[in-house]
């Protein structure tokens, strides 16, 4: 299944309500754009993927490690991803994660040494 078709398709699923389905597609969406070279692509598909987990509830720990793979492949300069993954990492926070947390806390103090 091309990206496209399985990103179009994750989003009739979030449209009807059907979050678990609405993530297998991100999944299937992001290891084609993976295949393809598209990581900015697969990129903003995996701060999509982590909210709909979190939206899920219970299913933080994945959101988590949805998360770090995005972080792994984000590029600064990818304003949208950029946003879903802060977003993502507020909602962690302000839900207690401490993973989130301590994101957070280094971010802070890699800001003070620039």
């Amino acid at each position: 299944m091309p990206a496209v078709v399985a990103e179009a398709t994750a989003w009739i699923h979030i449209a009807t309500g059907n979050l678990k389905e609405a993530c297998r597609n991100f999944a299937k969406a992001i290891e084609v754009a993976r295949s393809l070279g598209n990581i900015s692509a697969v990129s903003t598909m995996l701060g999509w993927k982590a909210a709909l987990l979190l939206e899920q509830g219970g299913r933080d720990d994945q959101a988590q490690q949805v998360l770090t793979e995005a972080a792994a492949v984000t590029s600064r300069y990818d304003i949208t991803s950029v946003a879903l993954l802060e977003t993502c990492h507020a909602v962690l926070a302000a839900r207690g994660s401490r993973l989130a947390t301590e994101t957070t806390r280094r971010k802070r103090q890699g800001r003070r040494r620039r």
